[in-house]
Order: C-alpha cells, then sequence, then structure tokens
C-alpha cells in the first residue's frame, strides 16, 4: 500500500517551514502538522487566528437540547468531510498555497467581515470573501470548484432535506450567512420549491 504523501513533501521542503509556522500560531501540535490533507490545513489558515470565544452554533444547538427539543443534522460530518476531501489535489494545493501566501490579508478581513455581519449585508460579506480571492486569474477554477463543493452543492442538500421538516411545522433551522445569500442560497432554493420567504431581520 502506497502512503499517501506529508503535507510538508507536498508543498516542498523549501516552503514547508512557512506552512508550519502558521500552523503553529493556530495551535495544532507538531506531531500533526505535516500530516494534514492540504484542505485541513486550509481550512485552519482561514480561520482567525484569534480563539473565538462562544461559537453561535455551539450556543444555538446547547439551548435547543436544554429546552429539550428535536435536533436534526441536514448533513452528516462524512458528507461535511467529502465537500473538501473529494476536491481535486491540485484545487486543495492551490488554494492552500494561496492562503499561505495571502495569509495576512486573510486575517485582516475578519473585522471587517464581521462589522458587515452584524450590518445583516450578505452581498457586503459576499463582496469581501471575494476580494481575497481576486487577483489571480490562475486561481478561479479552483475556487469555481471550491466554492460548488463547499457551498452551492451543500446548499442544495440543505433545502431538500430542510422541505419535509418545514411541512411539520415548528421548524427553526440555522446556517452560516454565506449559505443564506444569492439565487443559490438557502432561501432562493426553497422559493423555487414554492415556499414562501420573508426576510424578518
Amino acid at each position: 500500500v502506497r502512503k499517501a504523501p506529508l503535507l510538508s513533501e507536498l508543498v516542498g521542503d523549501a516552503d514547508w517551514p512557512r506552512y508550519e509556522t502558521l500552523l503553529a500560531h493556530h495551535g495544532l501540535p507538531p506531531n500533526a502538522r505535516a500530516h494534514l490533507k492540504p484542505w485541513a490545513a486550509l481550512l485552519i489558515l482561514v480561520r482567525p487566528a484569534e480563539p473565538p470565544g462562544i461559537i453561535l452554533d455551539h450556543l444555538l444547538l446547547n439551548d435547543a437540547r436544554n429546552r429539550g427539543k428535536n435536533v436534526v443534522a441536514l448533513e452528516s460530518i462524512d458528507e461535511q468531510i467529502a465537500a473538501m476531501n473529494d476536491l481535486p489535489d491540485d484545487t486543495q494545493l492551490a488554494l492552500l498555497r494561496h492562503a499561505e501566501a495571502n495569509y495576512d490579508r486573510i486575517q485582516e478581513s475578519f473585522k471587517p467581515l464581521v462589522q458587515t455581519y452584524l450590518a445583516r449585508d450578505l452581498r457586503g460579506m459576499w463582496q469581501i470573501n471575494e476580494s481575497v480571492m481576486a487577483g489571480d486569474d490562475a486561481l478561479a477554477e479552483h475556487n469555481r470548484r471550491f466554492l460548488d463543493s463547499l457551498l452551492f452543492q451543500r446548499n442544495k442538500r440543505f433545502a431538500e432535506r430542510l422541505a419535509p421538516l418545514i411541512d411539520r411545522g415548528n421548524c427553526f433551522a440555522a446556517f452560516g450567512a454565506l449559505h443564506l445569500y444569492g439565487k443559490r442560497g438557502v432561501p432562493a432554493l426553497l422559493a423555487a420549491r414554492g415556499y414562501k420567504v420573508t426576510r424578518l431581520y
């Protein structure tokens, strides 16, 4: 059985120290860094380096459980992993290299992203994310694949699985903000299925 190459081998020995330094900055232990798949390292580098505190997803989940609510997952952990793991190897590596090269720029984008989120400006959030990926035409196809797998295909899954739950009544669903945006967002997909969608906040 052929062993999968180490991340240090994929990015190259000359470049690896830069990646390892960033992964260490995010708290990843030394014995795990070189064994990450490119997509896993990517997800670490594109999140805030500072501890996030209480994550809203966890807050909502714990509140629902404390209230005795029935909690239904709209996708499995395996499906979440597959959304990244099934990306072509060249796409994973290209996006990881971009994240490393633009690390400071990505970190600096989080403050305006939070402000835009608090302003309830989904379009503004989308534009901030687009701006981080701008300036590299060679990356466009890789980014298209990334968005399709991580966002748009999952949106379709969410809308399909949410529909029967809505039909039962008394349903509350929570998503990351960008899953709500645009013609391929979950609200638009539900509207296309015949549901009346009204923005309240």
